[in-house]
């Protein structure tokens, strides 16, 4: 029983999947964190397209 539960800890198999998911997370936090930080210019970029377009719509 010891020497199972041994093995089973010093086991590496499925080491890689975890890692992948420590990667995955640290880029959906950086995304995160980067639509936080610039928020407010994003929201101005797409206001201003939003006002250009419906101005340009009302011209047709």
């Amino acid at each position: 029983m010891i020497k199972r539960f041994i093995e089973w800890f010093q086991c590496d198999k499925g080491a890689t999947a975890v890692e992948y998911g420590f990667i995955a997370g640290g880029i959906a936090l950086a995304i995160v964190a980067a639509v936080f930080l610039s928020g407010e210019s994003l929201q101005t970029i797409f206001n201003n397209m939003a006002d250009t377009m419906s101005s340009t719509a009302s011209k047709l």
